[in-house]
């Protein structure tokens, strides 16, 4: 039986892959994300995101190629047989690839990443410090991307597509036992399209896997004061739990117990 995957049918637009970010269509339901993303990690998630190898396993270029199409004429219609899990992960993997500017920019995470990030997060300073200047890149990813000044409705879509992919990131980490794919896997598949290059490999896939195991906490930075409502120039972030440390411990197993026990929970 045909599986329609358009859940909100967007009015006829410009190019969907490799269009620009905050000039698509928007979904009802997540304020700053693409309607075609939303609808291809909805039916990423209905095939299940337990299959082994998610991400890392390509889908058939072709069938790739044809939702490529059909995002771009307005609409995508998917088969249970024709569409599967694989395909689809890739096809979410070639859209955010395709983005003109990546929702992760290279250049605010290099002063970091050329001070021995690996070994410095092995100590409890170390890992407070390195969650610190990680947040900070974070904030100049999200609003200069390729060392421009992002204004109002861009940075804001940035901003709540680049929540949005996270969290999925976390759901299907949260299923390794079952998929295969840990933090490390995940960012060594994911990085070039999120990054939006293949250069330097290495360095990126370590930045993606330290934001995906420290998102929650990472996130809280995005969040803007004033109890204004969640929207494209407001876009929602998920806080951490506030975590007190006992005299005479160590803050590390703490700062990781937190970042990792907490999920998004925005509904998909």
């Amino acid at each position: 039986m045909p599986f329609i995957l358009v859940c909100e049918q967007p009015p006829a637009t410009a190019l969907v892959f490799g269009g620009i970010l905050s000039e698509q269509v928007e979904s009802s339901r997540h304020p700053g994300v693409p309607w075609v993303l939303v609808n291809l990690v909805t039916a990423l998630r209905m095939r299940g995101l337990d299959a082994e190898g998610l991400f890392r396993v390509p889908g058939r270029a072709l069938r790739v190629q044809q939702i490529e199409s059909l995002a771009n004429t307005d609409r995508l219609i998917s088969d249970d047989e024709l569409f599967d899990g694989r395909v689809i992960a890739s096809a979410i993997k070639r859209y955010l690839a395709a983005l003109p500017d990546s929702l992760l920019d290279v250049d605010a995470f290099v002063p970091i990443m050329a001070k021995e990030f690996g070994r410095s997060v092995r100590t409890p300073a170390g890992l407070a410090r390195a969650l610190g200047q990680m947040q900070a890149a974070l904030t100049s990813s999200i609003g200069c991307p390729g060392g421009r000044i992002a204004h109002g409705r861009e940075s804001g879509w940035r901003s709540a597509t680049l929540n949005y992919v996270m969290c999925l990131l976390r759901e299907v980490v949260s299923l390794r036992a079952y998929n295969r794919m840990s933090p490390r896997a995940l960012a060594l598949c994911l990085s070039p399209a999120l990054f939006g290059t293949t250069d330097n490999a290495e360095t990126n896939s370590q930045v993606l896997e330290f934001l995906i195991e420290h998102w929650p906490w990472l996130s809280s930075g995005l969040h803007r004061r004033g109890g204004q409502p969640v929207s494209a120039l407001n876009p929602p972030v998920f806080l951490p739990k506030i975590v007190s440390t006992p005299a005479g411990k160590s803050l590390l197993p703490l700062l990781t117990a937190a970042t990792l026990s907490v999920e998004c929970t925005l509904s998909y």
